[in-house]
């Protein structure tokens, strides 16, 4: 929490680790950044593999995010003003956010205002027959039923899209397919080149103040 009353802009990030490491114990590196920029911080977390199943672990993220547009007021936050960002698995998990039934929530609008989708995952196929499926017992309908790339809402926040430029081919090809239908489908994307980063470093870009990533975002929680 910044100093002060607020109402204070809130963003809220997501952790990668392949839906099975990591924590929000390990998600707070970036708050030092937005707390110096007036802004609250949050590092959502969730189960992880096996103690949950994909399914399970989107559910619980768009349940916490929901809790968080519903009661962030009482804590000096801006509900109007609520952003998202999240790397790598967590950007899956952002997109999954974003393609919620928000009407079925109980709302007539996304309530995100920005998000920032870092190195994300959008298709989930090319994961089924490898190592990393182990923890997650996907099948191959789950991937498709889990993919973002086949659930794209047809009005959303502006998304921020981002890789390293030392990153594999696979996740440059995942963001460039993901952002592409993202537009398709009248939303509003941007992209910010990382030419030096790679998909361990580029996210702590985000306790950067002066990266081109944090700045993308900024613009987007403070308009100027």
């Amino acid at each position: 929490m910044p100093d002060g009353t607020g109402p204070f802009p809130v963003h809220v990030f997501i952790h990668g680790g392949y839906w099975q490491e990591m924590s929000k114990a390990e998600s707070s590196f970036a708050a030092p950044n937005f707390l110096d920029h007036t802004i609250i911080f949050i590092a959502l977390d969730y189960t992880l593999a096996p103690g949950a199943t994909l399914h399970q672990i989107v559910e619980q993220v768009r349940r916490g995010m929901l809790w968080i547009a519903d009661n962030i007021d009482h804590y000096g936050g801006d509900p109007e003003n609520i952003t998202l960002s999240g790397h790598s698995a967590g950007g899956h998990l952002v997109a999954e956010i974003l393609n919620m039934d928000w009407i079925k929530a109980g709302y007539d609008h996304c309530l995100i205002k920005a998000a920032a989708i870092i190195s994300g995952i959008f298709d989930l196929r090319p994961l089924v027959d490898i190592y990393i499926n182990q923890p997650l017992g996907m099948t191959a309908a789950d991937a498709v039923a889990l993919s973002p790339l086949f659930h794209i809402p047809a009005a959303s926040c502006p998304v921020i899209f981002s890789f390293g430029g030392h990153e594999t081919g696979e996740f440059k090809r995942q963001t460039r397919d993901y952002m592409a239908a993202w537009q398709q489908a009248g939303n509003i994307a941007g992209f910010v080149d990382m030419p030096a980063c790679n998909h361990y470093d580029i996210i702590l870009e985000l306790n950067n103040k002066n990266s081109p990533l944090f700045a993308a975002l900024l613009a987007r929680i403070k308009p100027a």
